[in-house]
């Protein structure tokens, strides 16, 4: 197993492929994470690994394994990695096996593979590798496993056609059960969940929309709060022993926004079997119907509410105050009943059971509220969720390696950290593996706020801050009522 001493990130921006962070620093490494990528269809990640690989050239590759990696001949600016390969390409239908002679180039502080100038020994000498660019090591002096065959012997009695020729091998054709969706995420392919250039893009309204949500109010209420969790929920009192943290990702959208998704960080969450809550506001949602959707479809995932437009809910009163929040529970249930239509017209009814109708949970936009608010929430049946770490990432001088650092440096048990998904979480999805693995090492398990709160006990307090009483003030005089 390789140990990951850089990570990478990949920003694609109308298909241009951009890197942004350290790619790995290691060739072995590079090498075995660009068939990986080839492997799992990620496309997208596998090409920026090789000079010289395009994208087609990797959604040609039907069914893919490799060899252990050896022979690493390791240099200052130049290496070769040995290993062997046998895949299958789509058009035209071929199977290959190759032990292949793989060069790499340092660029910077990483590795990328020379992916034209590769070298290749065939054990079949018939199959020829149908890219341009690689050169076909002569295979006299290495033994074929077809050579191990016993050949027939020619007879003169017997007509050519009698001698038995050995079969061709079938053309791939994916197993119906491959296509047979077994969990609500199936009904999506696997290009639709890791999403596309320009999710993240952040797009200014003229003019603001500022139309209601199809339905003004959600059709169930939900039951009384229990009297524990009422207030202002800071993070939760654990056992000793228990080491559980719980990551958050705010999907904000003010009236006059159009905000983005980063996939990255929805990816990695994916990738790692990582649980999250997102709290995404109304309006995103209705903007993003097909992520929310698939956000709402995972299991490891849960959607709080974080207010229609962002509204500052210190600021805005009565029935504007009241609509920021009855208005998003409308909508997650009108999307809810999407997603349990779709399940239902694909045998999945029953995966809506573990699905709530309504979100469960509520973050104040700005982190602030006032007695009024934080009474309304908590009326309606919602948990009032703040956290006690900051990672920091809305600020436009975050750096991977300052929310690393402040994470990891800051949490405890039972801690709730505070990230943005929707573009303005700057140098989130960079630095999210290394949050992820480090709290690991620390010993952390990680959890939805959901079942984090199942897990001890709520900490609260009667007011909503930051980090600290009164430090979120000035948000007051600088968005007023917050929604655009």
């Amino acid at each position: 197993m390789f140990r990951f001493t850089h990570i990478y990130a990949i920003t694609l921006w109308l298909g241009v492929v951009n890197p942004v962070y350290a790619v790995l620093d290691d060739p072995a490494q590079t090498v075995e994470v660009f068939y990986r990528h080839i492997k799992n269809r990620e496309c997208a990640e596998a090409v920026i690994l090789a000079d010289g690989y395009s994208i087609d050239k990797c959604k040609n590759v039907s069914r893919l394994e490799i060899g252990p990696i050896s022979g690493v001949v390791n240099a200052s600016t130049k290496a070769f990695v040995n290993l062997h390969v046998d895949y299958q390409q789509i058009s035209p239908i071929k199977n290959v096996s190759c032990d292949v002679t793989i060069p790499l180039n340092r660029k910077n502080e990483s590795w990328v593979i020379d992916f034209p100038s590769r070298k290749f020994n065939c054990a079949n000498s018939n199959v020829k590798v149908d890219d341009k660019g690689g050169q076909q090591i002569p295979s006299a002096n290495k033994t074929s496993p077809l050579d191990s065959q016993p050949k027939p012997q020619s007879n003169p009695n017997l007509p050519p056609q009698s001698v038995p020729q050995p079969p061709l091998p079938p053309p791939y054709r994916p197993a119906i059960a491959d296509t047979k969706p077994k969990t609500l995420l199936d009904t999506w392919t696997a290009d639709e969940l890791r999403g596309h250039p320009g999710d993240e893009r952040i797009v200014k309204l003229h003019p603001p929309d500022l139309t209601p949500p199809q339905r003004l109010q959600p059709s169930q209420k939900l039951p009384q709060l229990n009297a524990l969790r009422v207030n202002s929920i800071r993070r939760v009192r654990l056992a000793d022993g228990k080491k559980i943290v719980a990551l958050t990702f705010d999907l904000c959208e003010q009236a006059h926004r159009r905000t983005g998704y980063d996939r990255g960080i929805v990816n990695t969450l994916r990738n790692q079997g990582v649980p999250a809550t997102f709290f995404a506001g109304g309006k995103w949602m209705r903007s993003h119907q097909e992520k929310t959707l698939q956000l709402m479809a995972d299991s490891n995932f849960e959607i709080g509410n974080h207010a229609w437009t962002h509204g500052n809910l210190r600021v805005l009163k009565g029935q504007k105050m009241l609509d920021q929040i009855i208005w998003t529970q409308a909508e997650y249930e009108r999307i809810w009943e999407t997603l349990k239509r779709r399940a239902e017209d694909k045998g999945l009814g029953r995966k809506m059971e573990t699905i709530p109708r309504q979100p469960h949970n509520f973050r104040f936009p700005y982190g602030t509220c006032n007695a009024e608010s934080l009474r309304a929430v908590n009326e309606m049946g919602l948990n009032a969720i703040q956290w006690d770490v900051v990672s920091g990432d809305a600020a436009t001088t975050a750096t991977p390696d300052k929310l690393v650092h402040n994470i990891l440096n800051n949490v405890r048990p039972g801690s709730i950290i505070v990230f943005h998904a929707n573009g303005h979480g700057h140098g989130t999805a960079a630095a999210l593996p290394r949050i992820i693995s480090g709290l690991k090492e620390k010993g952390y398990r990680f959890m939805t706020v959901g079942k984090l709160l199942e897990e001890g006990t709520p900490e609260s307090v009667q007011e909503c801050y930051e980090l600290k009483p009164g430090d979120n003030r000035r948000y007051d005089d600088l968005f007023g009522e917050g929604t655009q």
